[in-house]
């Protein structure tokens, strides 16, 4: 018997356990509701209804998206396909409910049982019988009457979907003042216990290639709030990013970075409106916790991200502080074009690239100068100047520290511009008391950010404490686990705790997540080895820096006839042609170190220290190779210098 076209009333039976009821626009599995966001619940409906037939994905298109006109929809078929197999916990290679049909569309393939709504009725439909073509549930604006609309008490979901269909009509959130906040689903968990997620970045909905900036500092913006929460570990973007359209199943992506829970969404821009809808995953059951949507005005959207982090954290069971609670009621309006900046800003920012992230947040400054976090972005843009440029971004600094102090005079609970704040202390001013307090203020107000923990790390070490160093880049590397940079400074971290075996782990991990980055990784080997007596692996591990064939050749040629001292040597003469690069002058005073030249060593080390290249900073209090010039009365001075105790 074919399927009769399903009423808006009707319920839809199909597998051993799912149900979905088109007038509620609800999915359950044994009898428990499944949050599901607004598209793929459309599409199933659809798939569902035409049960056995081919559906192609111009009709997917011509019924669901026409008056999405701003929506990719080659990329919103996918995504919610996608998301329709992993709620159904369904195998695209073996399908049990939905059949790709390559080329064409989709295909529902198991059997459905329609339930009447009123008369009770029951049909039984089989996905190779030949099927009608039936209309989807989705109600189109005309078909809906303020006398029709169900109460609120008796059809609350299916209202709040049938306001999605009415253009213009927006429901007020009270809560946040915002012009529209729609629920999709809500399922409370506390019982869950969640305490640490991942925020995979939302997929861009804009139809604009151009605009993936927009949707990826979105996502760092929502990784940002919930970092603020105390009790939740959130995984940083860094690791986030290596997934970034892979297409890995949620549980190994969760089983990887080491969370309880995913959050996955979308964004799509349209003119000066935005919605964020976003959806909760306990990864440890693959159950589906949460799902909602929130729209609204670009102005707003300060106040829209703060109701998703104040969501989730309502279905972590995470307690939020009470400024964290005055932050999420008070969010403040913010000019459109400023916070596009900010985002293109935030974009050059996690590429390293200090000089159009600086610009962009000038941008929005100028645009919003009471924009507290561009000002913390400018701030950490202006110290990533210095990172990369050293001594040539010298003068960039007391813009840094006044970037830093106005976000903090704008919003006081900014871990970000502390952490900035902290960077400097440590690598401008070398203020170690103002570098502990603000770094450690950073980390309480944020207390997943992996950048906060890093820095802290930095100072620990420069300030001789390479053991509790080691213990906060442990907290940094699980807050952002596959990142290159923090595994290879744990590797860093605990060479100077004369932890050497450890470190060549740690080390080994950094060069498997970056094999593209050899050299930022076979120095330090080769510092390991050099303090375990293994000079002929230490010399191996430093010829994969960045050397000509030819000076390798030198290299090895003076190594073979004198050894480590012999390849030292070789090494001085290298480096002293190249000594106006400030960044050579600690490398050329380390080979002294080692030939005991130990004048020649201390005159290099004052010449970096006047060239704030940073490195002897860094390494004077806890590198085992000084050990041998401690006690002399020049080392004394050179801490002195640096405000290093002494």
């Amino acid at each position: 018997m074919s399927l009769e076209p399903a009423r808006i009333e009707d319920s839809l039976k199909f597998g051993d356990d799912f149900e979905l009821d088109c007038g509620r626009f609800e999915l359950t599995r044994n009898g428990r509701p499944i949050p599901v966001e607004r598209k793929p619940m459309e599409l199933l409906i659809l798939l569902a209804e035409r049960n056995g037939q081919l559906l192609t994905r111009a009709e997917i298109v011509e019924r669901l998206w026409q008056r999405d006109v701003f929506v990719d929809t080659e990329h919103g078929i996918n995504t919610a396909i996608r998301k329709i197999r992993h709620t159904l916990r369904d195998d695209a290679e073996e399908p049990r409910f939905v059949e790709t049909v390559t080329g064409k569309g989709y295909r529902f393939v198991a059997p459905v049982v329609v339930q009447g709504g009123e008369d009770g009725e029951t049909t039984r439909s089989d996905p190779d019988a030949g099927l009608p073509e039936t209309r989807t549930a989705v109600a189109e604006p005309t078909q809906i009457s303020p006398e029709a609309a169900p109460s609120e008490s008796g059809n609350q979901a299916r209202w709040r979907w049938l306001a999605w269909a009415i253009p213009g009509l927006l429901l007020a959130a009270v809560a946040v003042g915002l012009a529209a906040h729609f629920s999709i689903h809500r399922h409370e968990v506390r019982e869950a216990n969640i305490r640490s997620l991942a925020v995979l970045l939302l997929d861009n909905l804009s139809g604009d290639p151009s605009q993936e900036y927009f949707a990826d500092g979105m996502t760092d913006e929502l990784i940002t709030e919930l970092a603020r929460i105390p009790g939740l570990r959130v995984v940083s973007r860094t690791s986030v990013m290596q997934d970034k359209g892979a297409r890995k199943p949620l549980a190994r992506i969760a089983q990887e970075l080491g969370v309880d829970a995913i959050v996955e969404g979308s964004v799509v821009r349209s003119g000066d409106r935005v919605r964020i809808t976003a959806q909760l995953i306990d990864a440890r059951s693959d159950k589906h916790l949460w799902a909602q949507s929130f729209e609204g005005p670009l102005g707003d959207i300060l106040s829209l991200q703060d109701s998703v982090a104040r969501e989730i954290s309502l279905q972590t069971s995470a307690v939020l502080t009470p400024a964290a609670k005055a932050e999420f009621a008070n969010a403040r309006h913010v000019n459109p074009d400023a916070y596009d900046a900010y985002l293109r800003g935030l974009y050059f920012i996690q590429r390293r690239d200090g000089d159009p992230a600086a610009s962009y947040f000038r941008k929005a400054i100028a645009l919003d100068p009471e924009y507290a976090a561009a000002n913390a972005g400018l701030a950490e843009a202006l110290v990533t100047q210095l990172l990369v440029k050293g001594p040539l971004a010298i003068d960039v600094m007391p813009s840094a520290i006044a970037a830093a102090k106005r976000a903090i005079e704008l919003d006081p609970n900014s871990g970000e511009a502390y952490t900035a704040l902290g960077a400097i202390d440590t690598n401008y001013l070398l203020d170690w008391s103002a570098a502990e307090r603000n770094l450690r203020q950073g980390i309480e107000l944020s207390p997943s950010s992996s950048d906060a923990e890093t820095w802290f790390a930095v100072y620990l070490t420069s300030v001789g404490r390479p053991a509790e160093a080691v213990d906060a880049m442990r907290r940094a590397v699980a807050l952002d686990p596959l990142s290159f940079w923090a595994n290879r400074l744990l590797g860093s971290m605990l060479y100077y705790s004369r932890r050497y075996d450890e470190s060549l782990i740690a080390l080994q991990r950094a060069y498997e997540l970056a094999p593209d980055k050899p050299g930022f990784v076979e120095g330090w080997n080769s510092d390991n080895y050099e303090m375990q007596g293994r000079y002929s692996d230490a010399f191996a591990a430093d010829m994969k820096g960045a050397y000509s064939p030819a000076d390798i050749k030198s290299f090895r040629a003076a190594f073979e006839i004198g050894g480590w001292k012999g390849y030292q040597e070789a090494r001085v003469k290298y480096l002293l042609p190249r000594s106006m690069n400030p960044c050579h002058m600690h490398y050329l005073a380390m080979s002294y170190v080692r030939l005991g030249k130990i004048d020649e060593a201390f005159r290099w080390f004052n010449r970096d220290v006047d060239n704030y290249c940073g490195m002897t900073v860094f390494d004077l209090s806890a590198d085992p190779r000084l050990d041998k010039i401690r006690a002399d009365p020049r080392f004394t001075a050179l801490l002195h210098r640096v405000n290093l105790p002494h």
